[in-house]
C-alpha cells in the first residue's frame, strides 16, 4: 500500500540512499514483493540488509531482487527463506567478495536436499569459514581432495569453484571416507550440506547456475504473471481500498483530534470535577439507600 511504501521510503532515506535510489529500489522491491506475495515491509529489510552485506550499491537492487526471484523460482525455497538465511551467511561471504548469484546456487542446491533458511545459511557459513582460515584441518583436508580454496594471490575463488571442487573430491571417495571428509571439512554442522553438494551431479550444479544468471527481468516477470490474476485483482482493490482509508484519516484526524483534546481539557476543568464529584456522591447515597431497604425487606 502507498502506507507502507513511504514508511519504507524514510527506512531507505536513513540509510543513506538519494532520492533517485529510494525510487528505483522502492519499485525493485515492490515487484520482488509482488511477485512472491510476501509483506513489503519483509522484502524491503531483505534487499537492503543483502546489498550491505554483498558490498552492493542501491544501484544494484534490481540486479540483486531478480537473483533472488530466480533462485526462489528454479529451488525449492522461497525469497524469506533466503533473506533468513543470508542473515547467517552474508556478511561471511561478503567479506570475502563472493557475489550473490554464487551464494543463492549454494543455498538453491541444498534447499532442494531440504536444507533451507538459517538451516543452510549456518551450515553454509561453516563451510566457507572454516576452509578460509587455518584454524581446524578442513583445508588440509580439501587440499588433499584436490581442492584450492585461495588462488596464488591470495584471493578466495569464486564460491562456484569451491562448490564443484567439493562435489569432484567428494563423489570419488567411498561412503566411510565421503563421511570422513565431510565431517572434518563442515563441522557437524555442515554434514548434510556437503552431502548435498556431493550428491549433486556436476551437470545439475551447472544447469542451475546457468539459470540463475539468467535472471535479468525475473522480479518484473514474476510480479505482472501475479498480478494478472485473481489473487492480484483482490490485492490491487485491498491496497487500493488501504489508501482510501489513509486519505480519508488524514482529512479526518486534524477534526477528530481536536474533538479529543476539547474532551480532555473538559474532563480535566474545575467545573467537570466538582460535577462529578456531587454525581459519585449522590449515586453512593442510593446505593446505601437500597441496601437498607433490601436489609430491612428481608
Amino acid at each position: 500500500s502507498a502506507t507502507e511504501i513511504a514508511n519504507n521510503a524514510q527506512v531507505l532515506a536513513n540509510a543513506g540512499y538519494t532520492a533517485d535510489e529510494i525510487s528505483s529500489s522502492i519499485k525493485n522491491i515492490n515487484d520482488l514483493a509482488t511477485g512472491t506475495g510476501e509483506d513489503f515491509s519483509s522484502v524491503s529489510n531483505i534487499v537492503v540488509d543483502g546489498l550491505a552485506q554483498f558490498n552492493m550499491s542501491a544501484s544494484d537492487s534490481a540486479k540483486f531482487a531478480d537473483t533472488l526471484a530466480k533462485t526462489a523460482i528454479s529451488t525449492n525455497t522461497n525469497v524469506l527463506q533466503l533473506g533468513n538465511a543470508f542473515t547467517y551467511v552474508g556478511s561471511v561471504a561478503g567479506g570475502l567478495n563472493y557475489n550473490i548469484h554464487d551464494v543463492g546456487l549454494a543455498l538453491g542446491i541444498m534447499a532442494n536436499n531440504g536444507i533451507k533458511a538459517s538451516q543452510g545459511g549456518t551450515a553454509l557459513r561453516s563451510i566457507i569459514s572454516r576452509l578460509a582460515s587455518k584454524t581446524s584441518k578442513a583445508r588440509d583436508e580439501f587440499e588433499k581432495l584436490g581442492g584450492s580454496f585461495y588462488d596464488e594471490y591470495g584471493q578466495a575463488r569464486p564460491l562456484k569453484d569451491i562448490i564443484l571442487q567439493l562435489h569432484d573430491g567428494l563423489s570419488k571417495l567411498s561412503d566411510e571416507e565421503k563421511m570422513n571428509a565431510e565431517k572434518t571439512i563442515g563441522g557437524v554442522r555442515a554434514l548434510s550440506a556437503l552431502s548435498a553438494i556431493a550428491n549433486t551431479s556436476t551437470d545439475k550444479i551447472n544447469e542451475l547456475s546457468d539459470e540463475i544468471d539468467q535472471c535479468n527481468g525475473a522480479t518484473a516477470e514474476m510480479a505482472s504473471i501475479r498480478m494478472d490474476s485473481v489473487s492480484g485483482d483482490v490485492n490491487r482493490l485491498k491496497n487500493s481500498w488501504k489508501n482510501v482509508a489513509s486519505e480519508l484519516m488524514g482529512n479526518v484526524e486534524p477534526g477528530f483530534r481536536k474533538v479529543l483534546n476539547s474532551m480532555t481539557r473538559l474532563s480535566q476543568s474545575p467545573v467537570m470535577n466538582t460535577a462529578l464529584t456531587k454525581t459519585a456522591e449522590n449515586l453512593s447515597i442510593a446505593l446505601e439507600g437500597s441496601a437498607s431497604w433490601l436489609d430491612q425487606s428481608g
